[in-house]
């Protein structure tokens, strides 16, 4: 089966429990247009489709809010998009060398 050149693109709840149905998104879309991606590069694209969109929800949504997730599968390389809301530009926050999410800091 080919695959499509636009991403699959679903919208998901901006809740806490939508990182884990973006990881079975994921993993559906692998199985469907991608059946023999190696396992650990399954695991691997999972864990970026996760990360990508909890801090899409984190950072750029509010109460009622829905975010997008696209996958463009290859056997190659997968493309990943995740989309939300939030229209204005982001801004840098004060560096706080013992605050939540590792930021980073630099001089």
């Amino acid at each position: 089966m080919r695959t499509p050149l636009e991403p699959t693109i679903t919208t998901l709840p901006a809740t806490p429990q939508t990182a884990a149905a973006a990881r079975d998104y994921a993993r559906h879309t692998i199985a469907r247009y991608a059946p023999a991606m190696p396992a650990d590069r399954i695991h691997d694209l999972c864990l970026v489709v996760s990360e990508l969109v909890s801090n899409a929800i984190r950072y750029g949504t509010e109460p009622g809010d829905r975010i997008g997730l696209g996958l463009v599968v290859r056997a190659a390389h997968t493309r990943v998009e995740v989309h939300d809301p939030v229209r204005r530009r982001p801004r840098p926050e004060r560096c706080r060398a013992n605050g939540p999410g590792g930021a980073a800091c630099w001089p």
